[in-house]
């Protein structure tokens, strides 16, 4: 990087009087003037190719407006007396669901080049078959304990987290999201009670990865060392943490994944009501001395899956005082009592709590998914989870990052905005009004309750009364009523079980189309049939809803033809009365009654004669100023302001006075609209062609509508059940991707992002090779595991090393050549001189697009170390696996077939909205192996409707529950096609070539340095920018390339601060941070490209000095 170039400095000197002259004017108006080019806003092309990877107005806009219009006929609204005769759910079996529609993934595209209107109609007829055959939380009896009810509001800001998707990774990339959680982080822990609210917080893609969380939380609070060292180094510590045997199953899958083992947790006896019992706990804690265990956390749960008991929270909190242990709440379920005045005191003792988990999709009815976790200590999860990677998170304008930036705090790199959903529910309705939502849904809790038990013995209650808003009971037909004394004696529990009469009236009104209500099954309690669990979540629903849902119950059990009973002399099988021998049963079945005269203001379903005229504003003003930009470049991408800046600019507080409308109504749409533009106008927009920022560009209009189709048949995707075309999706999305990759067969799951595919794969090539681990933890182990990663590679898997209880300590870094690349020789002497120390290799992670430099390893003679030391090889493509969609470029990724496991983006170089990452693994075993045995809370109840094992991800998924953004690669490939995204992709090298050709023609001139000596291998352009002030200067010394990141960085904070191109400065390995332009998104052009090289030349000429 030293120049010679004396000439071309004499040739700065001589333009000073020319500079002298525009430099007096704006530096607006300098820039508009197309100073050193083309005009600061060049002409757009005047078409576009059907693989555009951002919206644009004439090849889009119908499709969107006929989504939107199909989402709000048919996808939105259930709650008129019209809408209520509607299915809840259009259930279909497996091989029947398949032979609906075609879900498979080919080569052939539904749309065509050049021509917006084909393949239209096929696109909208698919959208409205995954309409009709998924479940309406939204729709009054849809009641499934998973899924009851759909916030209005929360539906907005989902769509609306869309529309404006940025990644929450860094204040300067996510302003206003970033503000939002502060705000919600802050007001819910004022809500728990914690001494001025003090503390930390994280939103969370899934509420069991909260208990997660908190399991590493607890492990560091005792074993600070742990992080660096890992749990092998530390003294093999049998660490045990304390639940009770109806919490969340996610304890053990968690104890597992973080090196504790299975065994590590504790399940404590419960109370007939489903309460812990302290007692228990007392004696289990007491014993550990003796059993050589390790206490380290015990956790109260404010709503069980099954039973929605809350555990007694204040006495647990003494115990774990009283042990010195760290005390979380589980409060997915009930921390939303917190809202309530009336129910507040069924979470006593919460305040004691060090950290809480809270889900507003449970009570609150948010979409999916929305959860956060706070802890009363302040900077406890960014120094338990924080990776240091200032790659990611210390650049940009100035502020402070340390403050600010919430990015490092977690296990993901970049996170979906989900924090909108919480933060405009609480906006819009105050604390006031989520609490009055809160006491709705206990309302119909107890007018349900009275209803059952006026039925009584028809129907039969579990308990006879429940904490939360989960019911549960079960029907006993009339024909095995009539020899039955009132109590219910007798063998009926037996027969109820040996001919699944629950299941079958489930399963009946499934079919049917009537109502979705859940089985529960109590774990220890073989005396009881599966029961029903009816959840009170939805607000909108009635007492004639409540009391037109158990009739249906009623009807369609007296209608099962055959009971098989057992006669009490002769213990042989008889037949039970059948519906022709009762006289006395109900004969007509029970109509659907109308719409309620008048909703409560707190209802949580869209209503259409609230909600609608909202909604239509919504999509108008979504559309117009936040999706299109093609045609609008002299727009700016990003209006940056500082966060406090931002604060008096935008109203961002949840206090009461704040929130809410007038006189204690809800919001306005008005005001809600001006939300709305608030957040669209401070937002990045992803969609404009000028946000080039490396990690993330452009926004694929058909990923955004899939995106806008989940907010309304959200799931939590635990069972086919849930979400049935999404299983589908994911089981046809990851076969097409191992295909791809060239597996003979394997397994996948679509993830959250490259950063828990990655940790996904360490955790099984950690079992891999210590099979013992998962029941017993790392405490057996008599050897250290080690794993290798280049130098460049992805602080993902740092991060990983620890949450596994590997410890820093052993992820060994290998050195990378002048491209970025992991030096295979030097990866040899590493596993080599591992093996001499007495540690196991057991993983190599070889990245195929360098966050950077998108430098791909070379995967073949990687693949040949691993062969020769048994190492599992796992290929992180998250950036570059999109270049085996194309025949020019698939080349880059030789040897990947080799590989153990392999993980791609859409997110990437595609430019879906994000979560969409796949991932596949060829040992096709390992993901059960790896996971706990299915519980009953959620798993394996209903055998008799299809295949769960074969159908049922959710009992292997890296996460327990989760959004089903499986949805948007599925329609992407399918929208597209091979072909389609083949020419996205080599449009995209096409672009990025075009570039480099440009940059080695301004290097002539000594003003534009490439950051490596090699031509990009995947999309990104990297690059110094040098003033002609400095050219003469040795920028190999210390001083000078001090100075020279400066330059990079003042010319980023320009750019930034005057809103003209959202880009990044980033270091990586031996080379000093510097310019990084990311040219993924096909809408770009060369004008577009050559005018970024001139912004940054003209606002790096005078940065030296």
């Amino acid at each position: 990087m030293v120049s010679n170039s004396k000439t071309r400095f004499n040739k700065v000197v001589q333009t000073n009087m020319v500079r002298d002259s525009i430099d007096k004017l704006p530096l607006e108006d300098q820039i508009n003037r197309g100073q050193h080019g083309p005009p600061a806003t060049p002409e757009p092309p005047s078409s576009f190719e059907y693989f555009a990877s951002s919206p644009v107005k004439s090849l889009h806009d119908e499709t969107f407006r006929k989504i939107v219009d199909l989402l709000l006929e048919k996808g939105v609204f259930f709650n008129s007396t019209a809408e209520r005769q509607e299915p809840p759910f259009k259930f279909l079996a497996p091989g029947d669901l398949q032979q609906g529609m075609d879900f498979k993934l080919e080569n052939k595209s539904l749309l065509q080049p050049n021509d917006p209107n084909a393949g239209r109609k096929e696109l909208l007829e698919c959208i409205e078959f995954l309409i009709d055959h998924s479940p309406h939380p939204s729709h009054p009896f849809m009641v499934s304990k998973n899924s009851a009810g759909l916030d209005p509001y929360g539906i907005l800001a989902d769509w609306l987290s869309t529309t404006m998707s940025q990644p929450l990774l860094s204040y300067f990339l996510a302003p206003v999201y970033t503000l939002m959680e502060f705000e919600v982080y802050r007001e819910f822990r004022n809500l728990l009670g914690y001494p001025k609210g003090q503390g930390d917080g994280m939103n969370l893609p899934s509420h069991g990865f909260g208990n997660a969380f908190a399991i590493q939380i607890a492990i560091q609070d005792k074993y600070p060392e742990a992080k660096e060292k890992g749990l092998f180094a530390v003294g093999n510590p049998r660490l045990a943490i304390f639940v009770s045997d109806q919490a969340d199953y996610s304890f053990e899958k968690y104890c597992i994944w973080e090196g504790l083992g299975s065994d590590a947790c504790v399940r404590i006896k419960t109370d007939d009501r489903g309460r812990m019992l302290v007692d228990d706990l007392k004696n289990k804690l007491r014993l550990c001395a003796r059993d050589g265990l390790v206490p380290i956390m015990v956790v109260a749960t404010a709503g069980t899956n099954v039973l929605g008991a809350i555990d007694p929270i204040d006495e647990i909190a003494q115990v774990a005082s009283d042990y010195k242990l760290w005390f979380h709440v589980d409060g997915h379920l009930a921390g939303s009592c917190l809202f309530s005045q009336k129910h507040t005191q069924r979470l006593r003792g919460i305040e004691r709590s060090h950290s809480c988990v809270w889900s507003p999709d449970k009570m609150l009815a948010a979409p999916f998914i929305t959860c956060i976790i706070v802890t009363r200590e302040s900077n406890k999860i960014r120094n338990s989870f924080r990776g240091d990677a200032a790659v990611i998170y210390e650049q940009g304008p100035s502020y402070d990052h340390h403050k600010w930036d919430t990015g490092d705090n977690t296990l993901q790199t970049t996170r979906r905005p989900d924090i909108l959903k919480i933060w405009l529910m609480w906006k819009v309705k105050g604390a006031k009004g989520l609490g009055n939502q809160v006491d709705g849904t206990y309302q119909n809790t107890r007018i349900c309750l009275d209803e059952l038990r006026n039925r009584h013995p028809n129907f039969v209650l579990i308990l006879p009364e429940f904490d939360s808003n989960l019911i549960c009971f079960y029907y006993v037909p009339k024909a095995l009523r009539r020899n039955l004394s009132p109590n219910l004696t007798g063998n009926v529990n037996e027969i109820l079980k040996r001919n699944k009469i629950t299941e079958k009236i489930k399963n009946e009104l499934l079919l049917k189309g009537k109502m979705v209500i859940s089985l529960g099954e109590l774990p220890g309690r073989m005396d009881l049939p599966k029961f029903f669990v009816m959840n009170m979540n939805n607000t909108a629903v009635s007492r004639d809803d409540i009391v037109y849902m158990l009739d249906l119950i009623e009807y369609h059990g007296n209608k099962l033809q055959t009971i098989l009973e057992r006669d009490f002399e002769t213990g042989q099988q008889v037949t039970a009365p059948t519906l022709e021998d009762s006289k006395s049963l109900m004969d007509k079945e029970p109509e659907v009654p109308p719409r309620p005269l008048r909703y409560p203001d707190y209802v949580s379903a869209p209503i259409k004669s609230m909600h609608l005229e909202l909604f239509q504003r919504y999509f108008e003003t979504a559309l117009e100023l936040g999706t299109y930009f093609q045609d609008r470049r002299e727009e700016s991408p990003f209006h940056f302001r500082s966060p406090e800046d931002l604060l008096k600019k935008f109203s961002f507080s949840l206090v009461e006075e704040e929130t809410g409308g007038e006189n204690g109504a809800f919001m306005s749409v008005d005001r809600i609209m001006e939300i709305v533009r608030g957040v669209i106008f401070y937002s990045a927009r992803l969609a404009h062609p000028y946000y080039i920022f490396q990690l993330i560009s452009g926004l694929e209009p058909y990923t955004m509508m899939a995106d806008y189709v989940t907010a309304c048949i959200t799931s939590p995707m635990y069972t086919y059940e849930d979400g049935p075309v999404f299983t589908i999706m994911e089981q046809e999305l990851t076969a097409a991707v191992g295909k791809l990759v060239g597996y003979p067969e394997s397994v996948g799951m679509s993830l959250v992002g490259g950063s828990s595919a990655n940790q996904l794969s360490m955790a099984l090539a950690f079992n891999r090779k210590f099979g013992s681990v998962k029941r017993n933890g790392i405490n057996k182990l008599t050897h250290q595991g080690v794993m290798f990663l280049s130098e460049a590679g992805h602080f993902s898997v740092n991060k990983g090393a620890f949450f596994m209880g590997i410890g820093l300590d052993n992820l060994v870094a290998v050195k990378t050549d002048q491209a970025g690349k992991m030096d295979p020789n030097d990866l040899r002497e590493k596993v080599i001189t591992a093996v001499r120390g007495n540690k196991i290799p057991f993983m190599v992670i070889a990245t195929a697009g360098t966050t950077t430099l998108g430098s791909f390893d070379p995967l073949d003679e990687i693949a040949d170390i691993c062969q020769q030391y048994d190492m599992w090889f796992h290929v992180d493509a998250s950036y570059g696996g999109c270049a085996a969609f194309s025949k020019s470029q698939s080349f880059r990724l030789k040897g990947v077939e080799r590989s153990d496991s392999f993980t791609f983006n859409g997110h990437k170089m595609l430019c879906a909205a994000g979560y969409t990452t796949s991932w596949v693994t060829r040992h096709v075993k390992s993901v059960e192996q790896f996971a706990p045995p299915p519980s009953k809370q959620q798993f394996r109840l209903n055998p008799s409707l299809y295949n769960e094992k074969a159908y049922v991800y959710g009992e292997t998924h890296a996460l327990t529950n989760r959004r089903p953004d499986v949805i948007k690669m599925w329609l992407l490939w399918k929208v597209k096609g091979m072909t389609g995204l083949r020419e996205q992709v080599d449009k995209a090298y096409s672009l990025t070539n075009w570039a480099y050709n440009e940059l080695l023609r301004r290097s002539h001139r000594n003003t534009f340095v490439p950051a490596i000596p090699t031509p990009p291998e995947a999309t990104n352009i990297n690059f110094f920018y040098v003033p002609r002030d400095m050219m003469h200067k040795d920028l190999s010394q210390p001083k000078f390339t001090e100075k020279l990141v400066e330059v990079q960085n003042t010319i980023l904070s320009r750019l930034l601060n005057k809103n003209k191109l959202l880009t990044s400065v980033e270091p990586v390995a031996k080379i000093p941070a510097h310019l990084v332009f990311c040219l993924y998104n096909t809408c770009l052009s060369e004008k577009d490209i050559k005018y970024f090289f001139d912004l940054v030349e003209f606002y790096g000429e005078d940065t030296y000095s």
